[in-house]
């Protein structure tokens, strides 16, 4: 996501650049017009810091060559994702800000990428290679727990469906439905925003041990760790723009988080109303036959 995605959000615009292509769409000519100058106005904002973490990269360009491509890089990146073109400027003058921050950004990022000594270039690769990984595992992470909840409840349900007994007393018939609706409810909160297949792709690339397996957060924590250390050290005499920063404003990879899940998934351990299993571990559901536990 773009750091203009970031503006529109903090000027608390329910409008996109959708929206904003499709003015004729609006109710009123007055809404129009509050929508156009409100998007006039972050787009002029975020060409400015573009503009300025520009100028503050190129400083560097002739003593800190490596850090000024990568930071470059990122700000070219970031430019193409807005998603801003010279057909949402009003005034020529702006047009020709746009066009002239895209050829700089073009251009002097393959003059500096061009004379790189082949060592820095390996490095240039490398810390690309970084930013990739920093940017999967922290996808990780944000994802991990509902995943995770989400795994749990598909089983549930399963087991739910294939062991309910034809008959049943009424606490325990009680406690079924309460069980599958739970697990209903889990399912149709995570799922839509959820996609498996690429969160285990993405757990793949870092954690190579079986298809099926994807590793703790100690696991990617580690790796996160050893990445976010190798992009800091290029960035150690060069500073890059808050904007373009990957290690800022990002969501939270601490461990606690594996122990504020563990505390949320984890119930006293209790004996199923249900089947009459004495439950070993602590668990959410019976072991036996997949009711839901009650709480004490």
């Amino acid at each position: 996501m773009s750091w203009f995605n970031t503006l529109i959000d903090a000027a608390n615009l329910a409008a996109n650049l959708n929206q904003y292509q499709k003015l004729s769409s609006m109710t009123t000519l007055q809404e129009q017009a509050v929508l156009a100058s409100q998007l006039q106005a972050v787009i002029k904002e975020y060409m400015f810091q573009v503009n300025q973490a520009l100028k503050s990269l190129l400083a560097h360009a002739q003593t800190e060559p490596l850090p000024v491509a990568v930071g470059l890089y990122l700000l070219e990146a970031d430019f193409n994702a807005s998603g801003i073109d010279t057909s949402m400027f009003l005034e020529f003058s702006d047009k020709e800000i746009f066009a002239s921050i895209r050829q700089q950004l073009e251009s002097r990022k393959a003059e500096i990428l061009k004379n790189l000594v082949p060592d820095l270039q390996n490095k240039f690769s490398l810390a690309l290679k970084a930013l990739e990984s920093i940017n999967d595992l922290r996808y990780i992470f944000v994802n991990y727990k509902n995943v995770i909840l989400l795994q749990e409840a598909k089983e549930e349900l399963a087991a739910l469906r294939s062991n309910k007994p034809a008959l049943l007393a009424f606490a325990a018939q009680s406690q079924w439905n309460k069980s599958y609706r739970v697990a209903n409810a889990t399912i149709d909160r995570l799922a839509p925003n959820i996609d498996l297949e690429q969160f285990f792709k993405v757990c793949f690339k870092h954690y190579k041990t079986s298809s099926s397996a994807i590793g703790t957060l100690r696991d990617y924590q580690e790796r996160l760790e050893y990445y976010e250390s190798f992009f800091q050290e290029i960035f150690k005499t060069c500073r890059l723009p808050d904007m373009i920063d990957p290690l800022k404003n990002q969501e939270n990879t601490s461990l606690e988080f594996t122990t504020s899940f563990e505390k949320e998934a984890s119930l006293p351990q209790g004996k199923c109303p249900n089947c009459g299993y004495q439950n070993s571990k602590s668990r959410s559901s019976c072991k036996n036959c997949r009711i839901l536990l009650p709480k004490p």
